[in-house]
C-alpha cells in the first residue's frame, strides 16, 4: 500500500500515518462502541451510512 501511495504522489510522513491507522482498525483497536458522542451532543450520533447519503455530492463531485 506504501508503493501504491508513492506513485500517487502522497507524501511519506502521510502515507505512514494511513498506515498506521489501518494497522490500528486491523488489529481490533477501533472495536468498541461507546456512548460519549450522544453524551456530548444531547442526542443520537449519526452513522456514517447517514453522513455520506446527505453529503455524498460534497465528497465526490456527485450529484445527490
Amino acid at each position: 500500500m506504501r508503493e501504491a501511495m508513492a506513485v500517487r504522489g502522497v507524501p511519506g510522513y502521510y502515507a505512514e500515518v494511513a498506515l498506521g491507522i489501518v494497522r490500528s482498525v486491523e488489529a481490533g483497536l477501533h472495536a468498541r462502541v461507546t456512548t460519549t458522542v450522544a453524551e456530548l451532543l444531547g442526542r443520537p450520533a449519526t452513522d456514517a451510512a447517514a453522513v455520506l447519503a446527505t453529503h455524498l455530492a460534497g465528497f465526490s463531485g456527485a450529484a445527490a
